[in-house]
């Protein structure tokens, strides 16, 4: 559910970073939220309170102009917080704002300008190109990364920190992806993998059925063929004898 607060919270951001000719995405937790549990009612535990938010900006005097448009001024939306990336919106709402695009590194991290703060970024700007546009309520409507998206950024994220809320929530996002809008998708748009017998039809919890439908909302359709075996069996869940065939037809052990 989200609350009257966070509507304005973010309602008052998206008018500013869109002033500003900021392109953003909401992501974390906040965007499985409006992805999963708003618009399908499939209710996740949200373990933070604070909304995440990527910003692309060209270079860090761009993501300077932003945090001042948010805090500066004879009536500011928005105060600092102790943390670099951190700002309360004056109903009490904190927002985590992360720039990438211009300000990466080659790694796919940012260091920030006078701190002794790295993050990961990658994918970011992958999820911002394929986010879509939901409606948060009272008429707001804001982009946000697709269930594709949080998995992948999930999975960056655990790779990072080794933290097991990141497998809890990629967990999430795997095993309700169907549920999520995409039932006829699945058996639809897989049928030619079907035919050919690269795939066979999921189990309850066959997580690499879903990993395979929502890699069709960001890679071409015949990406499957060329996706190393040792993928297919690692994934969490998946079952390897039957969820996933190499391109010789063998099944995956």
């Amino acid at each position: 559910m989200i609350s009257p607060d966070e509507i304005e919270a973010l309602r008052d951001f998206s008018v500013i970073a869109e002033h500003n000719d900021i392109p953003f995405v909401l992501i974390g937790a906040g965007a499985r939220l409006v992805i999963f549990d708003r618009a399908h009612d499939l209710q996740s535990t949200r373990t933070t309170t604070d909304w995440d938010i990527g910003v692309n900006v060209n270079d860090w005097e761009a993501f300077r102009r932003l945090q001042d448009a948010l805090t500066v001024g004879p009536e500011p939306l928005f105060t600092r917080g102790r943390e670099v990336h951190r700002f309360r919106h004056i109903k009490g709402v904190a927002i985590d704002i992360v720039p990438f695009g211009g300000v990466e590194r080659e790694d796919g991290t940012i260091a920030w300008p006078e701190e002794d703060t790295e993050m990961l970024v990658l994918g970011f700007r992958e999820v911002l190109s394929n986010a879509v546009s939901v409606d948060i309520g009272k008429g707001v409507i804001v982009p946000a990364a697709t269930a594709p998206g949080l998995a992948m950024l999930k999975t960056f994220a655990f790779h990072e920190r080794r933290v097991n809320d990141d497998l809890h929530d990629l967990y999430f996002i795997l095993d309700n992806y169907d549920r999520a809008g995409n039932e006829d998708r699945i058996f639809d748009e897989l049928s030619d993998l079907l035919a050919e017998g690269l795939l066979h039809p999921p189990g309850e919890k066959e997580l690499i059925w879903n990993f395979v439908a929502a890699r069709r909302d960001h890679f071409p359709n015949k990406d499957i063929r060329s996706i190393p075996v040792h993928h297919c069996s690692s994934l969490p869940g998946s079952h390897p004898a039957s969820s996933c065939r190499s391109r010789a037809g063998r099944p995956v052990r």
